[in-house]
């Protein structure tokens, strides 16, 4: 039985998911409730790679109140000061998820709340690598996963930690996280470009011409927003910023643009698609 707190913060969580503009303070607004009503230690929230979406990319995250966000630009007297928590979020892309026995959770066709003690016994998973890499020198335990799918296409998830001398999570916090899967998944999906928003796009909008010739060319859609960016006169600083992803990250998906379109430079893409 969820109390009227839980409820109130619930409520205002689906509000936020829907009016909130900036699509990162989002995310991060999203994990702030669900620490509130959902007691952890560690939050996370990965989108799935536009390239593979059998991966996970762009993370955000909250460590015991810490905001993450290793794909937030720093400014150089920062550069250095980067919370521990925050370097595991890409530690995991880069070393832990091959190995992690959660990941076929992610091909399931609707969205779906899952606890990791219903997968397999404690015993099991602490004889596994990824209990032993990554769960055990971090000292996490359990933990709650929600996948994110609208339409049959997984869109990212959110994952809850707690250390082994807390309880698992609930049947009731498990409720909580399934109120929201819908509304993320919706979220996630219009963000993506799956969806049209409500005022749809006029069928003579030039912009939308100049998309649709990307995407013909085999371009993700992904790609298609950071060359309509680049094209747009962004600088690759404001690219990372406004689309909430690492240099690095903008740096693969343009070598991709570039093999996609044959070119060798953004100046020779630029004299391709600038009307």
């Amino acid at each position: 039985m969820l109390t009227n707190n839980q409820i109130m913060v619930l409520n205002d969580a689906i509000y936020k998911i829907h009016t909130m503009e900036d699509f990162n303070e989002m995310r991060i607004a999203v994990l702030r409730s669900l620490e509130f009503i959902i007691p952890s230690p560690l939050l996370t929230f990965y989108l799935a790679d536009p390239d593979d979406r059998r991966r996970l990319a762009d993370p955000v995250g909250i460590a015991e109140g810490h905001t993450l966000d290793p794909g937030k630009p720093k400014l150089p007297s920062n550069l250095g000061a980067a919370h521990p928590a925050e370097v595991s979020l890409v530690q995991y892309l880069e070393d832990f998820e091959e190995i992690d026995y959660t990941r076929w959770v992610f091909a399931a066709p609707s969205a779906k709340v899952y606890r990791e003690t219903d997968f397999m016994s404690d015993d099991e998973r602490m004889q596994t690598e990824y209990y032993k890499r990554m769960y055990a020198p971090a000292a996490i335990h359990y933990s709650i996963i929600l996948t994110l799918n609208h339409q049959g296409v997984f869109y990212g998830c959110i994952c809850l930690y707690r250390k082994r001398d807390d309880k698992d999570f609930t049947e009731d916090e498990m409720f909580i996280l399934d109120q929201l899967k819908d509304h993320l998944s919706y979220r996630l999906a219009l963000q993506c470009g799956a969806l049209l928003p409500p005022n749809g796009v006029s069928v003579n909008d030039p912009v939308a011409d100049r998309e649709r010739k990307l995407l013909d060319s085999g371009l993700t859609k992904r790609e298609t927003e950071i060359v309509l960016l680049l094209l747009d006169g962004e600088s690759r600083e404001d690219i990372c910023e406004k689309l909430f992803i690492a240099p690095n990250t903008l740096k693969k998906h343009m070598l991709h643009v570039y093999k996609k379109l044959g070119v060798s430079s953004w100046r020779e893409m630029f004299c391709m698609f600038r009307d």
